[in-house]
């Protein structure tokens, strides 16, 4: 009965928040993390943006941390079904969601989430950043901003731009393109960016903003061509396309940046160790020499700074979605 009571107490001692046997536990857990493969949320199709940004740092997850961190491919309603699966998910480390624009950009055109943002998860950093290009399929006759502008003035309605989802960051920058230069144009959302770019190359689409990733093999190999940048600085992969800004359309600016989160009450034990091996591998010449061949620079960011400039985002982008007069979804 002595032994019964003494398991009792030893019980509630490690479970009573603060105590040094509570702090040990979870301390070790947070070293022996991760003891099993982990998941990678992509809210998206499989072959976009997400794809080409996730797969540098998992691999150097694998090498670092010794588990695989595999993709599970989560896609629909803009980004929506596979951000609450992980808002919702277990916060025991092995159910992570990689983050684009998306993620904010929802929260300011969407009436309501089945989540918040802000409370739902915990950020781990910014995974990198890059450019979003303007894309016309080959037929368009347009070879600058100025000329796809004059084109759609003429034929109000009928050219068309295609995006990953209806309130996605890239139909986003469609509207606002619309708007800063006067234009109207149709909406063709997809399920995802490979299927738009797929029919903007067979020239079902007129056109559309993709992110540079995804964009420069595509425009290297010739099957679209790239008229502006939506970022302040030109694509260092593509020196010889204006911004926007140059253009003469500043109010196109639209920001691709990708990181990583976690459910919310995930251990910060397990945070930090996430934290310091995305810092690590992301710092690899060999990770940031990948990044720079898609025309993006590989940034990290502490938890807090993340959680910060995720808070900041939301404001921005309510202020971009009532300037362009967009409906609540």
């Amino acid at each position: 009965m002595r032994n019964f009571y003494q398991c009792i107490l030893m019980g509630l001692l490690i479970a009573a928040p603060g105590s040094t046997i509570a702090q040990t536990a979870s301390t070790g857990a947070g070293q022996t993390y991760p003891a099993k493969p982990v998941r990678v949320v992509v809210p998206f199709t499989a072959g976009g943006p997400n794809d080409a940004v996730l797969r540098p740092l998992t691999q150097k997850f694998h090498e670092l941390l010794g588990q695989p961190f595999v993709f599970d491919y989560r896609p629909g309603a803009g980004a929506i079904i596979g951000t609450d699966y992980v808002a919702k998910a277990p916060p025991d480390g092995y159910t992570l969601l990689v983050t684009s624009a998306t993620f904010t950009i929802n929260s300011a055109t969407y009436a309501k989430l089945p989540y918040d943002i802000v409370r739902a998860f915990a950020p781990i950093s910014t995974i990198a950043t890059g450019n979003i290009l303007f894309l016309v399929n080959l037929v368009v006759p347009a070879r600058t901003v100025g000329e796809f502008a004059a084109l759609a003035r003429a034929q109000p309605g009928k050219i068309t731009y295609g995006s990953s989802g209806v309130g996605g960051s890239l139909h986003l920058a469609g509207e606002l393109l619309s708007v800063t230069a006067g234009i109207k144009m149709m909406h063709i959302p997809y399920k995802g960016a490979v299927q738009a770019i797929t029919d903007v190359i067979g020239g079902h689409v007129d056109s559309m903003f993709l992110a540079s990733s995804a964009a420069l093999p595509q425009v290297k190999a010739g099957k679209v061509r790239a008229l502006g940048v939506a970022s302040p600085r030109r694509a260092a992969a593509l020196p010889d396309v204006p911004t926007f800004a140059e253009s003469g359309y500043a109010g196109v600016e639209v920001d691709s940046r990708f990181g990583l989160v976690a459910p919310a009450a995930t251990p910060r034990e397990m945070i930090a160790r996430l934290h310091a091996a995305m810092v690590k591998g992301l710092a690899a010449p060999d990770v940031r020499e990948r990044y720079l061949a898609m025309g993006m620079e590989a940034v990290t960011i502490t938890p807090q700074e993340f959680a910060d400039l995720l808070r900041n985002e939301v404001v921005k982008q309510r202020k971009v979605v009532a300037a362009a007069k967009l409906p609540l979804l």
